[in-house]
Protein backbone atom coordinates (compact mmCIF):
# COMPACT_ATOMS: atom_id res chain seq x y z
CA UNK A 1 0.00 0.00 0.00
CA UNK A 2 1.34 3.40 -0.92
CA UNK A 3 -0.85 5.69 1.19
CA UNK A 4 -0.06 7.41 4.47
CA UNK A 5 -3.39 6.30 5.91
CA UNK A 6 -5.63 3.41 4.99
CA UNK A 7 -8.98 2.51 6.41
CA UNK A 8 -9.55 -1.11 7.31
CA UNK A 9 -13.15 -2.35 7.15
CA UNK A 10 -14.68 -4.00 10.18
CA UNK A 11 -17.51 -6.30 11.10
CA UNK A 12 -19.17 -6.75 14.48
CA UNK A 13 -20.18 -10.04 16.05
CA UNK A 14 -22.58 -10.34 18.98
CA UNK A 15 -22.79 -12.78 21.88
CA UNK A 16 -25.25 -15.31 20.46
CA UNK A 17 -23.60 -18.67 20.91
CA UNK A 18 -23.70 -21.41 18.31
CA UNK A 19 -24.45 -25.05 19.09
CA UNK A 20 -21.39 -27.11 20.11
CA UNK A 21 -21.45 -29.12 16.87
CA UNK A 22 -21.07 -25.89 14.90
CA UNK A 23 -18.35 -24.32 17.05
CA UNK A 24 -16.31 -27.51 16.95
CA UNK A 25 -16.81 -28.09 13.20
CA UNK A 26 -13.48 -28.34 11.31
CA UNK A 27 -11.56 -27.72 14.54
CA UNK A 28 -8.92 -30.25 15.65
CA UNK A 29 -10.36 -32.51 18.37
CA UNK A 30 -7.85 -31.36 20.99
CA UNK A 31 -8.92 -27.70 20.76
CA UNK A 32 -11.91 -26.50 22.79
CA UNK A 33 -13.58 -24.13 20.32
CA UNK A 34 -15.89 -22.77 23.03
CA UNK A 35 -12.92 -20.90 24.53
CA UNK A 36 -12.16 -19.01 21.30
CA UNK A 37 -14.49 -16.11 20.47
CA UNK A 38 -13.69 -16.34 16.76
CA UNK A 39 -15.24 -19.83 16.72
CA UNK A 40 -17.83 -19.49 19.50
CA UNK A 41 -19.62 -16.35 18.25
CA UNK A 42 -20.52 -16.66 14.59
CA UNK A 43 -23.41 -14.20 14.22
CA UNK A 44 -22.73 -10.81 12.69
CA UNK A 45 -24.51 -7.76 14.03
CA UNK A 46 -23.64 -5.62 11.01
CA UNK A 47 -24.68 -6.41 7.46
CA UNK A 48 -22.07 -6.85 4.78
CA UNK A 49 -22.86 -4.47 1.97
CA UNK A 50 -21.38 -4.16 -1.49
CA UNK A 51 -20.02 -0.69 -0.87
CA UNK A 52 -19.20 -0.75 2.86
CA UNK A 53 -19.14 -2.87 6.01
CA UNK A 54 -19.35 -0.16 8.66
CA UNK A 55 -17.16 2.59 9.94
CA UNK A 56 -13.58 1.50 9.22
CA UNK A 57 -10.52 1.92 11.47
CA UNK A 58 -7.71 4.18 10.31
CA UNK A 59 -4.16 2.82 10.19
CA UNK A 60 -1.28 5.21 9.63
CA UNK A 61 2.05 4.31 8.05
CA UNK A 62 4.35 6.26 10.39
CA UNK A 63 7.27 5.90 7.97
CA UNK A 64 5.35 8.15 5.54
CA UNK A 65 4.57 11.06 7.86
CA UNK A 66 6.59 13.66 9.73
CA UNK A 67 6.30 14.89 13.30
CA UNK A 68 4.61 18.03 11.92
CA UNK A 69 1.86 15.84 10.48
CA UNK A 70 0.97 14.40 13.86
CA UNK A 71 -0.77 17.47 15.30
CA UNK A 72 -3.87 16.84 17.34
CA UNK A 73 -5.31 13.37 16.94
CA UNK A 74 -8.84 12.53 16.06
CA UNK A 75 -10.78 9.35 16.68
CA UNK A 76 -9.82 5.75 16.04
CA UNK A 77 -11.65 5.93 12.71
CA UNK A 78 -9.70 9.03 11.63
CA UNK A 79 -6.66 9.23 13.95
CA UNK A 80 -5.11 12.14 12.04
CA UNK A 81 -7.92 13.96 10.22
CA UNK A 82 -5.60 15.81 7.83
CA UNK A 83 -4.03 12.55 6.67
CA UNK A 84 -7.00 10.14 6.86
CA UNK A 85 -9.66 11.40 4.47
CA UNK A 86 -13.22 11.31 5.76
CA UNK A 87 -14.62 9.95 2.51
CA UNK A 88 -12.71 6.68 2.92
CA UNK A 89 -13.95 5.75 6.41
CA UNK A 90 -16.47 3.34 4.89
CA UNK A 91 -14.93 0.44 3.00
CA UNK A 92 -15.98 -3.07 2.18
CA UNK A 93 -13.69 -6.06 2.50
CA UNK A 94 -13.20 -6.05 -1.27
CA UNK A 95 -11.27 -2.74 -1.22
CA UNK A 96 -8.30 -3.73 0.97
CA UNK A 97 -6.66 -7.08 1.78
CA UNK A 98 -7.34 -6.79 5.51
CA UNK A 99 -10.38 -6.65 7.76
CA UNK A 100 -11.05 -6.23 11.46
CA UNK A 101 -13.55 -8.39 13.27
CA UNK A 102 -15.00 -7.10 16.56
CA UNK A 103 -16.20 -9.88 18.86
CA UNK A 104 -18.40 -8.66 21.69
CA UNK A 105 -18.12 -11.97 23.55
CA UNK A 106 -19.68 -12.90 26.85
CA UNK A 107 -20.66 -10.22 29.33
CA UNK A 108 -17.85 -11.36 31.64
CA UNK A 109 -15.22 -10.82 28.96
CA UNK A 110 -16.78 -7.49 27.92
CA UNK A 111 -16.92 -6.26 31.51
CA UNK A 112 -13.34 -7.38 32.16
CA UNK A 113 -11.98 -4.73 29.77
CA UNK A 114 -10.97 -1.46 31.38
CA UNK A 115 -12.94 0.56 28.83
CA UNK A 116 -16.26 -1.25 29.31
CA UNK A 117 -17.39 1.29 31.93
CA UNK A 118 -20.06 -1.04 33.30
CA UNK A 119 -22.11 -0.47 30.19
CA UNK A 120 -24.45 -3.41 30.52
CA UNK A 121 -26.95 -1.63 28.25
CA UNK A 122 -24.33 -1.32 25.51
CA UNK A 123 -23.51 -5.02 25.76
CA UNK A 124 -27.22 -5.96 25.79
CA UNK A 125 -27.86 -3.86 22.69
CA UNK A 126 -25.35 -5.79 20.57
CA UNK A 127 -25.27 -9.14 22.36
CA UNK A 128 -28.44 -10.80 21.11
CA UNK A 129 -28.46 -9.62 17.53
CA UNK A 130 -28.20 -12.38 14.97
CA UNK A 131 -30.48 -11.09 12.25
CA UNK A 132 -27.60 -10.88 9.80
CA UNK A 133 -26.81 -14.58 10.13
CA UNK A 134 -23.80 -16.74 10.79
CA UNK A 135 -20.47 -15.94 9.19
CA UNK A 136 -17.75 -18.59 9.15
CA UNK A 137 -15.21 -16.66 7.10
CA UNK A 138 -12.69 -16.70 9.98
CA UNK A 139 -13.14 -20.40 10.82
CA UNK A 140 -10.18 -21.78 8.78
CA UNK A 141 -7.63 -19.90 10.93
CA UNK A 142 -7.53 -22.57 13.62
CA UNK A 143 -6.75 -25.47 11.28
CA UNK A 144 -4.10 -23.37 9.52
CA UNK A 145 -2.59 -22.34 12.84
CA UNK A 146 -2.41 -25.91 14.14
CA UNK A 147 -1.00 -27.11 10.82
CA UNK A 148 1.68 -24.40 10.85
CA UNK A 149 2.95 -24.83 14.40
CA UNK A 150 2.08 -28.49 15.03
CA UNK A 151 -0.28 -30.05 17.56
CA UNK A 152 2.02 -29.83 20.58
CA UNK A 153 2.95 -26.19 20.01
CA UNK A 154 -0.68 -25.28 19.25
CA UNK A 155 -1.76 -26.68 22.62
CA UNK A 156 1.03 -24.81 24.41
CA UNK A 157 0.37 -21.51 22.62
CA UNK A 158 -3.39 -21.68 23.20
CA UNK A 159 -3.10 -22.65 26.86
CA UNK A 160 -5.16 -20.18 28.84
CA UNK A 161 -6.74 -18.64 25.73
CA UNK A 162 -10.30 -17.56 26.47
CA UNK A 163 -9.86 -17.91 30.22
CA UNK A 164 -10.26 -14.65 32.11
CA UNK A 165 -7.88 -14.13 35.01
CA UNK A 166 -9.23 -12.75 38.26
CA UNK A 167 -9.97 -9.09 37.76
CA UNK A 168 -7.53 -6.97 39.75
CA UNK A 169 -7.26 -3.27 40.36
CA UNK A 170 -4.59 -1.34 38.47
CA UNK A 171 -2.05 -1.77 41.30
CA UNK A 172 -2.30 -5.55 40.93
CA UNK A 173 -1.24 -5.66 37.27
Amino acid sequence: LSKRCIHVPRAKYGAVESPREMTQKDVPFYINADRLDTLRYRYRTTKRKLDRDGLAKGIIDLSRISVRDMGIGGLVHRPLPDICPKNSTYWSYGHVPLGIKHYLGSYDSFYFRDDANNLRKKWEYWAHSKDVGADDEIRPWIRGFCGSVGDTSALELLEGAGVLPNKMDKSGW
